[in-house]
Order: structure tokens, then C-alpha cells, then sequence
């Protein structure tokens, strides 16, 4: 068991923004509510309990995402200038597709160990980029993977001389080094290489609430549900990031909405994919996403309070390093109290779950609060648990 591995990406990417509330200020504090079971109970109760982590279908796996270019990429300024994207800095004025001239707001880097993608387009040379990073095309803003040899993409010099060009294919690179972006205000997107694109964690959130309904209704009435939806509603842009305290809000007040997968597309009225910030919201979606909200839940003070939520079968939701993330359980590792959690950002862990020790979750709750998620509404053709079950 490797405790505490999580290492945080260099700079920040849509993750868990610190907390600006007070404990207790809006949520009630779960200690209040529930007095921690002490710690000489522990070990006993952790061998006879069910493991949550045995309710979980599906990791919302970030991927550990945030589009990207590596150094080189020029971006045009709003003076027409081509500069390197490593050594633009906020406060800087970029050329926008819309044509408007727009102050960077903040700047980022990762590291990036797989590959990139080229995009080749006639009569231009190659665009390299992380295969996620949203380009404009006449259907709108779509993934650089997603791009086909029918789409035509916007290449610019200039704000005065944008023309649609044929994209001719995609291919990949190995590839190993620091990658680049930036938040733009206002149109939040910037021209790299004569390319328009566009600049992208509520995922614990969805993952906490999934595992109240299936440990509630049963593991076969899972419904996966969309991060998504609900961080169109809690951050200001794609790269904004977001706070848990936003999450649980707006998780109890208007819910959030099933994943846009085929089963969902024909059981509800409205559904929204798991990624991509440009999707608008459906329609109505409010009438789908009610029937998907929290109903009760806590504010997490301490190591303690968490592991008498785990220990109760609450999820928990908490920031870890500028991350969102869902502990699970509680495992002991070498005669210590460690919490095993959900990962969602790259391919890491022990399939698919990570561990953090109780000095990190302290700091982590200090930081980024925590809240324990105890019960959620469902649809009416969910089968009711009857008392005492």
C-alpha cells in the first residue's frame, strides 16, 4: 500500500479551489451531529464493514486533463505578435477568435508523460497539443482527438484574415515535458499557432453521490451521473477550478444530471456528457436534475469525524493539493489509520484507489474543508428501502 502518493500537477487544472466559508457557517458539523467513534473501535469495525469502494461503477477519472501545448506554440497578442506560450504572464493582452483583445488572467503548467497530437491542416504547418484541447470548428468548440477529415478549423495570423481550412488528420507523439495554458477573461479562449481554441472538479462530487444511491437502492440501480453538469454551474470558466462547499450547494438545491450515455438517453428526459465545458445544458434540465440531489449531509471538521463518516458508510468528499477526491473506506497500514479514496486523476493507484494518511487529511480539511454525503433523492421508479433496512 503506497500511502500519501498523490503528487499535485504543476500549476492548476479545473481542480478544488481552498475553502472561503467558515466550518459550520452554512453546513452542519458532522461532530456535532454524531459523536466520533473512538479509536480503540476502529480496527474492529473496519474487518466487519462494508467496503464503499465496492459501490463504485465507474472512477470519474479526470485523466488528468487540462488542455494543453507544449513550449514553442505561439499565441497571437493583441498587437498581431506571435509569442511562445511558456513565456506569456497574466496581465498580458491576447487576440481572441471573436476578434477582441482580452487580459490573461492566469497561467499554467503540467507535466505531461504520454503524448501529444499534431494537427495537420492544408497549407499550414502542424499544430502540436494535448489530444483534448478544444479547437473551433464549424460545429463549435470539439476536442483536437475528436476532429475528422470533414471538419474545417479556424487558422489566423491575424484578427483580419481568419479563414476556415480543411483539416487533413491527426497523429500522435510520444511525448515527455512541461505543457501550457492560460485563462482569458471574458471570451476564455486565445489563437495558438493561427489555431482558435479553447481554454477546460466536481467529479468527487458525482462519485459521492453515486455510491449513496447504489449503497441505498442496490448496485443495480446505479445511474452514472454527469461532473460536468454540475461544474458548468459552480466555476466561472473551464479553468477555473471550483470549491466543495459550491458543490454540496448546488448539489442539494438543483441536483445534477445523468451522463449522456444511451441507457440514460432513453430512462431520462435530459442528460449532458461527463467532460467537455462548451456543452450548454439542455433545455429544461432542471426538471431531470432535481430527482438527482443531495438531501442530508455534513461538514467534515476532522481525521476523526472523517473516519466515523467512512466507518458509517458516508462518502466524503474533500480537496487534496489543489484536487477533489471521494474517500471510501478506512484500511489500516502498518498500525496506522489511512483512508482509501477514489482516484480521478491519472493512471496511478491500486486499481483505480489511492490512500492518504490522517497528516494529510488534516491538512487537506484545514485547506479545502470536507463534507460527508448521508442520503439523496431518486427517481419514483426507484425501489423505496423499507424501515430499518
Amino acid at each position: 500500500m503506497r500511502v500519501d502518493e498523490f503528487t499535485p500537477p504543476v500549476g492548476r487544472v479545473a481542480g478544488c479551489l481552498p475553502r472561503i466559508t467558515l466550518l459550520g457557517d452554512r453546513f452542519e458539523v458532522f461532530e456535532d451531529r454524531i459523536t466520533p467513534i473512538p479509536r480503540s473501535r476502529w480496527k474492529g469495525l473496519i474487518e466487519g464493514l462494508e467496503d464503499l469502494s465496492q459501490l463504485v461503477s465507474v472512477i470519474h477519472d479526470q485523466g488528468q486533463e487540462g488542455s494543453c501545448f507544449p513550449a514553442g506554440i505561439r499565441i497571437l497578442m493583441s498587437d498581431g505578435t506571435p509569442v511562445p506560450i511558456e513565456k506569456i504572464e497574466p496581465r498580458a493582452f491576447v487576440r481572441t477568435p471573436l476578434g477582441n483583445c482580452k487580459r490573461v488572467t492566469e497561467t499554467m503548467i503540467r507535466w505531461e508523460a504520454e503524448k501529444l497530437l499534431c494537427l495537420f491542416t492544408e497549407g499550414y504547418p502542424q499544430v502540436k497539443m494535448t489530444a483534448n484541447h478544444p479547437v473551433l470548428t464549424r460545429r463549435g468548440y470539439i476536442p483536437a482527438e475528436k476532429l475528422t477529415a470533414d471538419d474545417d478549423v479556424v487558422r489566423s495570423s491575424r484578427s483580419d484574415d481568419a479563414v476556415w481550412v480543411k483539416v487533413q488528420g491527426v497523429e500522435y507523439e510520444p511525448f515527455k515535458g512541461s505543457v501550457y495554458n492560460m485563462e482569458v477573461e471574458d471570451d476564455h479562449s486565445y489563437v495558438a499557432e493561427g489555431i482558435a481554441v479553447h481554454n477546460c472538479a466536481s467529479n468527487a462530487a458525482a462519485q459521492c453521490a453515486e455510491i449513496v444511491w447504489s449503497h441505498i437502492y442496490g448496485k443495480d440501480a446505479f445511474v452514472q451521473l454527469s461532473p460536468m453538469s454540475l461544474y458548468r454551474r459552480v466555476a466561472s470558466s473551464a479553468q477555473s477550478g471550483s470549491t466543495l462547499d459550491g458543490n454540496i450547494d448546488e448539489l442539494a438545491k438543483r441536483g445534477i444530471l445523468p451522463v449522456d450515455n444511451a441507457e440514460n438517453k432513453e430512462r431520462f428526459g435530459h442528460t449532458h456528457p461527463s467532460t467537455g465545458w462548451n456543452v450548454t445544458l439542455p433545455g429544461g434540465w432542471e426538471e431531470t436534475a432535481r430527482l438527482f440531489r443531495a438531501v442530508e449531509w455534513f461538514d467534515v471538521a476532522s481525521f476523526d469525524g472523517m473516519v466515523t463518516a467512512l466507518l458509517s458508510n458516508y462518502p466524503v468528499c474533500y480537496g487534496r493539493a489543489g484536487h477533489a477526491i471521494c474517500g471510501v473506506a478506512v484500511r489500516v497500514d502498518g498500525g496506522r489509520y489511512v483512508v482509501k479514496y477514489a482516484n480521478s486523476w491519472g493512471d496511478w493507484g491500486e486499481d483505480g484507489f489511492g490512500y492518504d494518511s490522517e497528516a494529510a487529511i488534516s491538512g487537506a480539511i484545514r485547506s479545502y474543508g470536507a463534507w460527508a454525503l448521508r442520503y439523496v433523492t431518486m427517481p419514483d421508479e426507484m425501489p423505496v428501502p423499507k424501515k430499518g433496512e
